[in-house]
């Protein structure tokens, strides 16, 4: 994926689930959990939570990531 940017202060890292698939990231819904998400305009969003075992950016590897992907 090109141009990402991961806010460390965030409470949650938020992906398009499109975009995440073409990595080899999937939601599994067994797995993951339904989060209603808020924005700052107040308005919400479905989104579906789930912890991944590892993913790798650049050289930096992050074990057991939480990430929230929204269709």
């Amino acid at each position: 994926m090109d141009d990402v940017l991961l806010d460390t202060g965030c409470s949650a890292t938020i992906f398009v689930t499109d975009e995440v698939e073409g990595i080899g990231l999937t939601i599994d819904r067994k797995k993951g959990k339904p989060k209603r998400m808020y924005g700052v305009g107040g308005e919400s969003e479905l989104c579906y939570e789930q912890t991944v075992n590892n993913i790798e950016i650049d050289n930096y590897k992050m074990d057991l990531f939480q990430f929230t992907s929204v269709a």
